[in-house]
């Protein structure tokens, strides 16, 4: 069974580097699992990757 490693980001939706924080984590193996939004503007992204 495979074990796997999580992730949680915020991003503010006015940040303008938002999307690079999200890609970075896909270049390093990360996928995208759930986002929720926190408050107005603000979201809680959650990754996985395998160990």
């Amino acid at each position: 069974m495979t074990k796997w490693e999580y992730s949680r980001v915020f991003i503010n939706s006015e940040q303008e580097d938002g999307i690079d924080v999200l890609n970075r984590h896909g270049y390093d193996g990360w996928e995208l699992v759930s986002v929720i939004e926190q408050y107005s503007g603000c979201y809680a992204c959650y990754f996985k990757r395998p160990m």
